[in-house]
C-alpha cells in the first residue's frame, strides 16, 4: 500500500466502494454458523481469562479498597475542590489541542480549535490559582476567548446560510 492507495484517517471504518467484479461472494450457512462459533468462543475466552485473573486478585483487590476507603478523606481533605474541578478543563484542552494534530483542520478553523482549547486550559489554569487581580483577569480572558471564539462560529455560520 502506497502513500496515493492508504486510506485517511478520517475514512477508516467508512464503508468502501465496491468495484464491479469484486462483489462480496455470499457466505454459506456453515461459514456463518463457524464465524458465529469463534466469535462467541473467543469472547467466552476474553471472559474466562478476566474471572481468572480477578480471581487472582481478589485479596489485594480487597484489601486495596479497604485501604482507599480508609485513606479517602484524608486525600480529599488535602485535595481540596480546586484540582478536582480544574482537571476536567485542562484534560478536556488539551486532548481537544492534540486531536488537532490528527484532524488538520484548515488554518482558520485550527485557528477556531485551538482557541476553544486554549480556553479550557486557561479555565482550568484559573481555578487552581487563589483568588487574586490576576486569577479575575484571566477568568475574564477565558470569558473573551469563548465569546470571540463563538462569535466566529456565528459570523461563518450566517455566511454559510
Amino acid at each position: 500500500m502506497n502513500e496515493s492507495t492508504k486510506p485517511a484517517l478520517r475514512d477508516i471504518g467508512r464503508p468502501q466502494a465496491i468495484v464491479p467484479g469484486d462483489e462480496p461472494r455470499p457466505r454459506s450457512l456453515l461459514e456463518t454458523v463457524l464465524r458465529f462459533a469463534a466469535g462467541v468462543l473467543t469472547l467466552a475466552a476474553l471472559l474466562a481469562s478476566a474471572t481468572l485473573l480477578l480471581s487472582d486478585a481478589a485479596p489485594k483487590l480487597r484489601a486495596l479498597v479497604k485501604f482507599v476507603v480508609a485513606m479517602a478523606p484524608r486525600v480529599w481533605s488535602l485535595l481540596g475542590h480546586a484540582p478536582l474541578s480544574a482537571m476536567p478543563l485542562l484534560l478536556a484542552g488539551a486532548s481537544y489541542i492534540a486531536l488537532q494534530g490528527l484532524l488538520r483542520p484548515p488554518p482558520i478553523e485550527l485557528v477556531k480549535r485551538l482557541l476553544l482549547g486554549s480556553a479550557f486550559l486557561l479555565w482550568g489554569i484559573v481555578q487552581l490559582m487563589p483568588p487574586s487581580a490576576l486569577a479575575t483577569d484571566l477568568g475574564d480572558l477565558v470569558i473573551a476567548s469563548y465569546v470571540l471564539d463563538l462569535g466566529i462560529i456565528i459570523q461563518a455560520e450566517l455566511r454559510e446560510a
